[in-house]
């Protein structure tokens, strides 16, 4: 499946010149509330992405171990505890899928609409993420 892989190429380009921090993994995960919470504004420091400023949320999916090879979270730009205000803010996942079994072109549609949606059903603990249709954006 080779449908984002000239995309993630020109990623890959775009950061080359960009210092990278990667991060670690952790064992445990984030813990999940289980549903939709909610962040009012004045419980908030700060938002990543609101307002006027610039937000991306993308997932890309792949089927070559050569364009992501392991899992690894790599950070660009300040840390949360060193943000102070309202910052721009962009999302990436790349995700190396399983070809084998993906069937014909219908079937592979279901199967990324399916990892596309799936970002929607996980609630971190202490996080909000706003939708907004008339941006066509995540928040």
């Amino acid at each position: 499946m080779k449908l984002y892989d000239e995309l993630i190429r020109e990623l890959f380009g775009v950061c080359e010149s960009l210092q990278g921090k990667r991060l670690a993994l952790h064992p445990t995960p984030w813990g999940d509330d289980g549903k939709n919470g909610i962040v009012l504004r004045r419980d908030m420091a700060y938002e990543l992405g609101g307002g006027r400023l610039p937000a991306v949320g993308s997932q890309m999916m792949t089927g070559s171990q050569d364009l992501v090879p392991n899992d690894e979270i790599v950070l660009y730009g300040p840390d949360l505890p060193d943000i102070q205000k309202d910052t721009p803010y962009a999302r990436i996942a790349l995700l190396r899928i399983r070809e084998e079994g993906l069937g014909q072109e219908e079937d592979l549609y279901a199967v990324l609409r399916g990892i596309e949606y799936s970002r929607y059903r996980v609630n971190p603990h202490g996080y909000m993420v706003r939708i907004s249709a008339s941006s066509q954006r995540d928040l």
